[in-house]
């Protein structure tokens, strides 16, 4: 932690002129005295960083990942980024490519993903509750314990989909066949029977249903509770 502050000083210092000039006269300089010196500034200075750097490197650090954040939200282009234990709730990404992102976590409330390309992506624990998934591309999105209920899934795109431990309650589902998923219950379903499996998710999204099965309530994240990241 020590060495990482003081690169971070020396940087800060670099950017400015100061560090070149001090390391410079480290190199030059004949006397062991005068090397002692320096070393003892640096020292001395990354002492006053370990105070003073929670209150003003944090932050700017922070101010720095959430307007990267913003701009590839405004893009659209979010493929492969880290969007973990994020507050999403109520974001339109209708039609952007999220593919193999990290939404592990994440607060997805009412979140509107209308045609967004979700492949690959990393869903696990995250709330989609009243979410539309509707024409999403599931292929391959890791669902495990992830909470969808009342969410809107008309013509998403099941394929070796894991929903493994996930809340369907009350989704509304129609169209594509899931194939090649687990499904909620940990049933592994199989290729080219479509019609079949869309006719097994009642099972999980119908209450009434005779054979209905559901994981249980499951916590909202942590995220939930924070202010929106966006």
């Amino acid at each position: 932690m020590l060495l990482a502050l003081i690169g971070t000083i020396w940087i800060v210092l670099s950017l400015t002129g100061k560090g070149m000039c001090a390391y410079a006269a480290f190199l030059r300089s004949p006397s062991p005295r005068q090397r002692q010196s320096i070393i003892a500034v640096i020292l001395l200075m990354a002492s006053i960083g370990t105070l003073a750097g929670s209150a003003l490197i944090s932050p700017y650090a922070s101010i720095q990942v959430e307007a990267i954040l913003r701009s590839r939200l405004a893009s659209g282009d979010l493929r492969k980024v880290d969007l973990q234990n994020l507050n999403l709730s109520g974001i339109d990404l209708a039609g952007a490519n999220l593919y193999g992102a990290n939404l592990s976590g994440a607060c997805l409330i009412g979140a509107n993903l209308y045609n967004a390309n979700l492949e690959n992506a990393w869903l696990t624990g995250a709330c989609l509750d009243d979410a539309n998934l509707g024409d999403a591309n599931l292929k391959k999105a890791d669902l495990q314990s992830a909470s969808l209920q009342n969410a809107i899934l008309d013509e998403a795109f099941f394929w070796e989909t894991n929903l493994t431990g996930a809340d369907l309650r009350n989704a509304s589902y129609r169209g594509r066949g899931a194939n090649g998923t687990i499904l909620p219950d940990g049933t592994p379903t199989y290729f080219a029977l479509s019609v079949s499996i869309y006719l097994g998710f009642e099972r999980f999204t119908e209450p009434d249903h005779p054979d209905f099965w559901t994981p249980g309530n499951i916590p909202r994240p942590d995220s939930c509770q924070n202010s929106l990241d966006y």
